[in-house]
């Protein structure tokens, strides 16, 4: 499917109004190179569905589907650990996480928060099993800061635009359940 095709399929399937656009410098740093971007076009819509942002096309042949930032490490640092723990995050590279040296580092500083990380990853494994589609934390990293999106991938290799319109489908149930858990997480409901 090329932009147009996942443009039209998207606005179908989530029922708001989404628009291609050109990459910038801010998301070629987030997520290298795109062949195209397609994007909830409305502020007003991102709210409708949050568990689908934006979706883009990579150099490998791959849509991915991103939410909106579902967490902020610095908020549970300090939600957490007070203004020690944010003092304690500046003096931190956080850079390359989740590389296993940064990865340790963090979990020794702030193991709270990597709990929280963690019940994350269990929802999308969980998610990403039930539905077949491929889910991962899409870790978005500044010198003392990690920002979290859900991302679903689909192959641009299956042998139909339906079969393709199919996936997207799935991946963006998928992506509302694992949107909807976490959320029920955070509200303390769970």
């Amino acid at each position: 499917m090329n932009e147009i095709e996942v443009r039209g399929a998207i606005s179908q399937i989530t029922g708001v109004d989404f628009q291609i656009r050109e990459p910038d410098s801010i998301d070629r740093a987030h997520v290298g190179m795109t062949r195209w971007f397609v994007v909830c076009r409305e502020v007003l819509d991102i709210g409708k569905v949050p568990y689908v942002n934006v979706v883009w096309a990579d150099k490998h042949d791959r849509i991915w589907l991103e939410s909106i930032t579902i967490g902020d490490s610095l908020e549970w640092i300090e939600q957490h650990y007070g203004d020690r723990g944010l003092v304690g995050a500046q003096k931190m590279d956080l850079t390359d996480f989740p590389k296993p040296e940064v990865l340790e580092e963090f979990a020794n500083r702030f193991p709270k928060v990597l709990r929280h990380l963690e019940k994350y990853e269990g929802i999308l494994r969980e998610a990403s099993s039930k539905y077949g589609i491929h889910l991962e934390m899409r870790y978005q990293t500044s010198k003392e800061r990690i920002s979290l999106r859900l991302a679903a991938t689909i192959s641009e290799n299956e042998t139909s635009t339906r079969s393709q319109h199919v996936a997207i489908k799935g991946a963006v149930e998928a992506m509302k359940d694992v949107y909807d858990k976490i959320s029920i997480y955070e509200a303390g409901i769970v």
